[in-house]
């Protein structure tokens, strides 16, 4: 008796990771456990080309530009490979394929029929991420190709236009919640090979993580592009780079839990009944990132890792027209002074040094620091902790004296050169050399 795994997703769930070790280990998954060889470890392209009737009527594919001749000669191509491998010699066959959601149920009907020339009974499987959970990875990982907003509308799974035509085609699906605490192991493959049966060796990640502050640098990263296209070597860069910007994971505000639930309660009460959704969990806990306007203080530090990647730099530069520099300056500085609580004086400025004092009025215990910048490129923060006599003789602050600050630039700077000074994101000083 022969029996076919098909594994559709959902996308978001670990796919990618489950492909990438079953084409691993594929010589070693059990005693007559096949994964089938389509030419990639993601069956969704072969599946699209050989079943879907107008493929050229799908966004993903008329962005590539296909013929019709193309269009035929692949799903000829793919037709044979599945042919091949459905004769091959196996008790159990995999197919992973999380585009499948794409199909029409006469489609899939066509599909299920193919399969059954060959197999005797079809299993499919499905790992299943609760709504606020999905929207989030899906916003992360569409904001890397295009410009996208925080639309609930568009980002919602729609569990029930998903799901219901595989139940309708093939019966019972099986659903499993991927969250950590309820996957085997805390890991979505150790999970499959022990529900699937089949022979598990060592987990794999396939997707790159990035923190709340990279995704926001993405975002105005894709509003600040000049260049159309996005190809899969520039996503790569992206990901590579950004890795390595820390910070706490991103995540939707709060209210969109309430927001999503009341206009698509219908579909969550159809995919709950499957699966029972912990309540709450998709916020519990974590901290809420949500504006992507502006780069806080803390991120744009942060940020200044990137400005130290030659190569990442000219990349930027050509795709933006602009320096990564000025990037970070413009979606960090708020030019509009409403830091009344602060009196600043500028004593001297320069080519050469720059000092002054301020002073907090609402809290004149407080040391402040400024940040300064040349040309819209950061140079170094000061704390305004100096002693100045006259501050004292005039009796401004708490008598201390100590709200001086005074720096010598390493170098002369350029006449014409833009200096600005911040205290947190606030220019309270423009001044050209």
């Amino acid at each position: 008796m022969k029996k076919c795994i098909l594994h559709i997703g959902m996308n978001k769930t670990g796919s990618s990771s489950i492909q990438n070790y079953l084409t691993k280990f594929s010589n070693d998954l059990g005693e007559g456990v096949k994964y089938a060889n389509l030419g990639s470890a993601n069956h969704s392209g072969a599946f699209s080309y050989i079943f879907v009737d107008n493929l050229l009527d799908i966004p993903t594919y008329k962005l590539r530009e296909l013929t019709h001749t193309l269009v035929r000669k692949k799903s000829e191509l793919f037709r044979k490979r599945l042919e091949f491998e459905l004769n091959s010699d196996f008790k159990t066959i995999i197919f992973s394929a999380e585009e499948l959601a794409i199909l029409t149920e006469k489609e899939l009907q066509n599909l299920k029929n193919k399969l059954l020339n060959y197999v005797d009974e079809i299993k499919v499987v499905a790992y299943v991420r609760t709504p606020l959970s999905f929207m989030e990875s899906a916003f992360q990982q569409r904001v890397k190709v295009r410009v996208i907003e925080l639309d609930y509308k568009l980002l919602y799974p729609k569990y029930k236009v998903r799901f219901e035509k595989f139940e309708q085609i093939f019966g019972a699906v099986e659903y499993s919640l991927f969250e950590k605490k309820s996957l085997i192991g805390g890991d979505v493959i150790q999970d499959f090979c022990n529900k699937q049966k089949v022979n598990f060796h060592q987990s794999l990640s396939s997707n790159i993580s990035l923190s709340g502050i990279a995704t926001k640098f993405l975002y105005l990263y894709q509003k600040a592009r000049k260049e159309i296209t996005i190809t899969q070597e520039k996503i790569e860069i992206l990901e590579s780079t950004l890795k390595n910007i820390e910070g706490d994971k991103f995540r939707f505000p709060q209210q969109y839990e309430k927001i999503m639930r009341e206009e698509f309660d219908e579909d969550y009460i159809w995919m709950n009944s499957r699966i029972k959704f912990p309540h709450g969990s998709a916020i519990k806990d974590k901290k809420i990132q949500f504006d992507l306007k502006k780069f806080s203080r803390e991120e744009y530090f942060e940020l200044q890792k990137l400005t130290k990647i030659d190569r990442f730099k000219k990349y930027f530069f050509k795709e933006c027209g602009v320096s990564i520099d000025t990037f970070l300056y413009n979606n960090f500085v708020n030019k509009i002074n409403h830091h009344l609580e602060y009196k600043i004086n500028i004593s001297h400025v320069s080519s050469f040094a720059i000092s002054g004092w301020v002073i907090n009025l609402n809290n004149v215990n407080e040391k402040i620091i400024l940040s300064i910048f040349i040309n819209k490129i950061f140079v170094i923060q000061v704390k305004a902790d100096q002693f100045r006599e006259d501050l004292v003789a005039n009796n401004l602050g708490n008598s201390s004296g100590h709200y001086a600050f005074k720096y010598k630039f390493e170098q002369k700077q350029s006449l014409g050169s833009s200096l600005d000074v911040l205290i947190d994101d606030v220019v309270v000083l423009s001044h050209i050399l």
